[in-house]
């Protein structure tokens, strides 16, 4: 694997590892702050790792695509993680049970970012394939419910070779022509 890579995999276990050990186990404020320090570091290094993976990853004629379609894919975290967190809290008790209530969302967390760690480990000389379904409205009212799919095929050192992305381009052009 390329430097960028590994220090990208590093900041994924770190992350994971500190929720999982570090969070989990806080019952006082100084494993939290701990725990603060060590996340913010990691999460740090995942933030500023990104943008140097992916240029060392794709061709310089699709990084501009490949950081669009990255930062793209984060919306789904983004969008969706602190409501599903929020639900698992609600269900185990709420925000004003005991600290035992907010387990299962700590667990939830960890486990997407050990997930996160795992598939950087793997995918290096694989296929990646990410599909997900976007739901909006139109600006005229009616729905537009597309597929995507995005596959990247690399090579042994972690580089792209090739990327395809599918979608509905009927419906994505009847977006473009009637709105």
């Amino acid at each position: 694997m390329a430097g960028p890579i590994n220090t990208l995999l590093v900041s994924l276990l770190i992350n994971a590892l500190s929720i999982l050990v570090l969070w989990l186990e806080s019952t006082s404020l100084g494993p939290l702050t701990a725990f603060a320090i060590i996340n913010g570091m990691a999460n740090g290094g995942f933030f500023s790792s990104m943008p140097t993976v992916i240029g060392s990853t794709f061709n310089s004629n699709i990084v501009a695509v490949a950081l669009a379609m990255t930062i793209t894919g984060y919306a789904g975290g983004y969008l969706l993680g602190a409501p599903l967190a929020g639900y698992i809290l609600t269900a185990t008790g709420g925000p004003s049970a005991p600290i035992e209530a907010y387990r299962p969302a700590i667990y939830y967390a960890g486990s997407i970012a050990m997930t996160a760690a795992i598939l950087v480990a793997v995918v290096v000389g694989l296929k990646a394939c990410v599909e997900f379904r976007g739901k909006a409205v139109q600006l005229n009212g009616k729905p537009h419910d597309n597929n995507y799919l995005w596959v990247m095929i690399f090579d042994e050192h972690g580089h792209a070779q090739e990327i395809h992305e599918y979608l509905d381009t009927a419906l994505a052009k009847e977006v473009f022509t009637t709105n």
